[in-house]
């Protein structure tokens, strides 16, 4: 492959992004981050939020104007934004790569790139930009530049820092003689990270940092390490762990201690917060970890100091991330598309047929309820009330127990909840996997959105209370 080869495949690259996104199952994350940014009025409420999603809040700073400008703009406005970032990261990596093409393009299309930053990866396609345009300006020699970038990450995604620790200590070490610009950068790298803890303290009592189910978080950290290579729905932590091992006997002793510079803090943070992450999702955990770690291996790859068969390892576990991103992508596109937003486009038509009435929606799961609320926006978001949201109590920490005790709420609770609203239609969306309401609470079947990748397709039922 040659230098002419990468607009080829950024090409390939977007075109693969825009085919997922006309098949992309709204995730939470996205419907919750414009939620953050849409529901403050002022910017000290948005950073109050956003230390509540664990993030910096550089990533809600630039989506909060868009919400304010275009309220009903939800999910074009958010993938635009997000992918303008992902598409920057993609061209950062082939520039990086630009001497081995080969290995850019498999990394590009592997799993946490080619389909992570591929959908809708609010923060995370940003985070890739910054993270390789420092890579990038340390081999120009304008180290400005590099901290510059670097001081980014801690202030969009804390997971970030991960993968700046090694590439930081990398650098410095071989430039050990003249450590001084290096230290002052360092510096400013520390003061952004301060002001990332700072932003985290406005919301410190939400947070818990415990030590518990050691086996347990094990598993889910070595998870985390495996998910950009072999994608899987169940935990593989016995297997990540495994990667890991091999994965740092690919690198020479000197670079696997760089490389635990990041690795060592990665495990303690994980291992003392509570995370409920499982599943696909925990790739954006490890992403970063996994850039750079196929960096430094493709590093000694090109100077010639990598074995046949640790070669062999390296290109067989990126030819793995690559089927996993394309067998997701396929089974996406054929099997599933986001029911949610045809639900709330259904919503929109019954308010315009009567636009005297606002009606009065119960939604039982705040995954899907979430992102009706941020597609119908104003008007109707006024007239949305679903249990989940009361910011700023709201935190990903309590999310499991206030699953647990507002899930599965009875149908006559719900209809005695509509006979209160006179003078409204009462409108309720649930799954196909709870109980249909009995007939004689007077609740009318009326939509049925096409079957979804979980086989669990929202209905819509109405109660005309007037």
């Amino acid at each position: 492959m040659t230098k002419k080869s990468r607009p080829w495949i950024l090409l390939a690259w977007t075109l693969l992004a825009i085919q997922g996104y006309f098949f992309h199952e709204t995730w939470r994350d996205e419907a919750q981050a414009w939620l953050v940014a849409k529901s403050s009025s002022t910017i000290y409420e948005l950073l109050l939020r956003s230390s509540m999603e664990a993030t910096g809040p550089l990533y809600y700073l630039g989506l909060w104007p868009i919400t304010q400008f275009f309220p009903q703009s939800f999910p074009h406005s958010l993938w635009i934004y997000s992918s303008a970032g992902s598409f920057l990261a993609v061209w950062r990596i082939l520039q990086v790569f630009r001497n081995q093409l080969f290995v850019g393009t498999l990394l590009v299309f592997g799993f946490f790139v080619g389909f992570e930053l591929g959908a809708i990866s609010r923060l995370y396609g940003w985070g890739v930009f910054f993270l390789f345009s420092g890579i990038l300006s340390f081999e120009r020699k304008r180290l400005g530049h590099a901290f510059f970038y670097f001081s980014l990450c801690p202030l969009l995604q804390l997971s970030l820092v991960f993968a700046c620790f090694p590439i930081i200590a990398a650098e410095t070490w071989e430039n050990r003689k003249r450590l001084k610009p290096y230290l002052i950068g360092a510096s400013i790298f520390v003061a952004s990270l301060l002001i990332a803890y700072f932003h985290q303290s406005l919301s410190a009592n939400t947070k818990e940092w415990t030590l518990w189910a050691l086996p347990q978080k094990l598993s889910l950290v070595g998870s985390s390490l495996a998910m950009p290579f072999l994608n899987s729905s169940y935990q593989v932590g016995i297997g990540g762990l495994a990667l890991l091992l091999f994965g740092l006997l690919c690198l020479p002793l000197r670079k696997s201690l760089l490389f635990c510079t990041g690795l060592f803090p990665f495990f303690l943070i994980f291992l003392c917060h509570y995370s409920h992450y499982a599943g696909p999702a925990q790739a954006r955990h490890a992403g970063a970890l996994h850039l750079v770690w196929v960096f430094f291996v493709a590093t000694e790859l090109q100077l010639g100091r990598l074995s046949r068969k640790k070669s062999f390892f390296f290109f067989a576990l990126l030819a793995a991330s690559v089927v996993s991103s394309l067998h997701i992508r396929y089974r996406d596109a054929i099997l599933s598309y986001s029911d949610q937003l045809p639900i709330a486009r259904k919503i929109e038509e019954l308010q315009i047929e009567e636009p005297e009435l606002i009606p009065w929606i119960y939604i039982n799961d705040e995954i899907y309820g979430s992102v009706i609320a941020s597609t119908l926006g104003e008007p109707l978001y006024s007239g949305i009330q679903y249990r989940p949201y009361f910011y700023p109590q709201f935190t990903k920490e309590n999310l499991q127990y206030r699953m647990q005790n507002w899930s599965r709420v009875p149908w006559s609770d719900i209809a005695l909840k509509c006979r209160e609203m006179r003078q409204r239609l009462c409108l309720v969306v649930t799954r196909k996997n709870i109980l249909p309401p009995p007939e004689r609470l007077g609740f009318e079947h009326i939509y049925h959105a096409t079957e979804t990748i979980s086989d669990e397709s929202l209905h819509l039922y109405v109660s005309d209370t007037r």
